[in-house]
């Protein structure tokens, strides 16, 4: 009885899991700056990439859109103007977080 029980249990478990549905990631890039937003969330990060290198004026938008989704930006993501060559950067309202190490 104990082992049906738990078999049960474990069967629920992975059937649960196996519906928990797993956000894809999108790297946006608008106005000269990259954003991270997934199709689970409203929000979206300025992020940093391996391949792109912030430089001159930077102007933080307060929305991006992609594949007719809307992102509302509210954070600058760890590290995300690393190793950029910034001369100034335009903070909109809708920023709520600056994490550490953003612009060093």
């Amino acid at each position: 009885m104990k082992r049906l029980t738990f078999l049960l249990l474990l069967l629920a478990v992975m059937m649960v899991k196996s519906l928990t549905v797993m956000a894809e990631v999108y790297y946006i890039h608008a106005n000269g700056v990259i954003y991270e937003a997934d199709d689970q969330d409203t929000t979206a990060m300025v992020t940093w990439h391996q391949d792109f290198k912030y430089s001159g004026d930077i102007v933080i938008c307060e929305q991006v859109e992609y594949n007719d989704h809307t992102w509302t930006v509210t954070a600058i993501g760890e590290w995300a103007f690393k190793n950029s060559d910034i001369t100034s950067v335009v903070i909109p309202k809708t920023i709520k977080v600056i994490d550490k190490y953003a612009f060093y």
